[in-house]
């Protein structure tokens, strides 16, 4: 597998999420890396920078592009009132919030592609179910020609004891373009973990 690298920046009040997603482009001989503002409430993508070159390979990576952005980014977060992080963590499938227990995982449905002799994803679903307060769908996405193997929760992203939003980070893995390794991405999904359960 060749692995996407998720740094998380911080987090708002008002429920909005900023990290960072350095891909891993191998075999092509570029760096790419995007930083992103994310509302949890919506999933809407706020804010989006891209930090793209192909130029002196060998002599580019994460401290050249933080040093090209670092201003752009910090401006960009303190606009959001964006707050760092304090010791984040993915706590895994499971979280705990005003006593009750959490845990998160993928419904997917897939078909067979013939031509590429794989299943490929139709459609993915993820649940947050607790024990006491039933569960509910936060997020459902239809695909089509995606060329996606799998897609599942990995955790829970710890924004704080007393957050009633979470963000729960997600792995896409697509394909590779001639075959493995196959490419593993990340995407983050917002829920409120106080309302909306249905048992």
């Amino acid at each position: 597998f060749l692995y996407d690298t998720f740094y998380p920046l911080g987090f708002s009040n008002d429920g909005k999420i900023a990290y960072i997603i350095e891909h891993d482009t191998d075999p092509a001989d570029m760096v790419y890396i995007e930083t992103m503002v994310q509302d949890l409430v919506t999933d809407k993508i706020l804010w989006r920078d891209e930090f793209k070159t192909e130029e002196n390979i060998q002599n580019v990576n994460f401290k050249t592009f933080w040093k090209s952005k670092k201003s752009i980014i910090e401006k960009r977060l303190k606009s959001y009132g964006i707050e760092p992080f304090e010791n984040i963590k993915v706590e895994g499938d499971s979280i705990s919030y005003d006593g009750y227990g959490f845990n998160v995982y993928s419904k997917n449905s897939s078909y067979f592609a013939k031509d590429w002799n794989l299943n490929f994803l139709k459609n993915s679903a993820i649940y947050i179910d607790s024990k006491s307060k039933g569960k509910k769908r936060i997020d459902f996405k239809t695909y089509k020609d995606s060329h996606l193997l799998d897609r599942k929760p990995i955790g829970f992203l710890s924004l704080g004891k007393n957050s009633k939003r979470t963000a729960v980070l997600v792995v896409n893995v697509r394909r590779g373009w001639e075959g493995p390794p196959h490419n593993v991405a990340y995407e983050v999904v917002g829920a409120n973990l106080n309302v909306g359960f249905k048992r």
